[in-house]
C-alpha cells in the first residue's frame, strides 16, 4: 500500500488536483468553442489518462484506520469512486465524440477538497 503522507504521494495529489482544476476551467471552453478542438481532445485525453493512474493510486492509499487492500477498495467504492469513473471513462470510451464530454463536469465535485489541499499547502508554505 502507498503511504499517503510520502512527499511523493502529496506531490501527485497536488499535481492531480491541478489537473481537476484546469479540466473544470477547459470543460466549459470546449463547450461553447469549437475552435481549438483538436488541441483541447489530446490534452484532455491526456488528463483522462492520469485520472485512471488516480483512480489506481487512490485505491492502494492507506488510510487512517484502514488495513487491508480490501478496506481501502471499499472505502473509496462508497466515496469518490463512482464520480472518478462517471468524469473518466466516458472520454477514453468515446474519444473525440461530444456526446458524452458533458460528464467530465463531475469533476467539479472535488472543489472543495482541491481548495482545501491548497489552503494546507500555503499554510505550510507560509510557516
Amino acid at each position: 500500500m502507498i503511504d499517503q503522507t510520502s512527499p511523493i504521494t502529496v506531490f501527485w495529489d497536488i499535481l492531480i488536483n491541478i489537473l481537476r482544476l484546469a479540466s473544470m476551467l477547459m470543460t466549459p471552453f470546449i463547450f461553447v468553442f469549437n475552435y481549438f478542438s483538436n488541441t483541447l481532445d489530446n490534452v484532455e485525453l491526456g488528463m483522462d489518462i492520469l485520472f485512471c493512474v488516480d483512480i489506481v493510486v487512490s485505491c492502494l492509499k492507506h488510510r487512517d484506520g484502514l488495513i487491508t487492500l480490501k478496506e481501502n477498495i471499499m472505502e473509496y467504492s462508497t466515496g469518490f469512486l463512482f464520480f472518478d469513473v462517471i468524469a473518466v471513462l466516458p472520454g477514453l470510451i468515446f474519444y473525440g465524440q461530444d456526446s458524452l464530454s458533458f460528464t467530465k463536469l463531475v469533476r467539479i465535485i472535488y472543489m472543495s477538497k482541491i481548495f482545501k489541499q491548497f489552503t494546507m499547502v500555503f499554510t505550510k508554505c507560509l510557516s
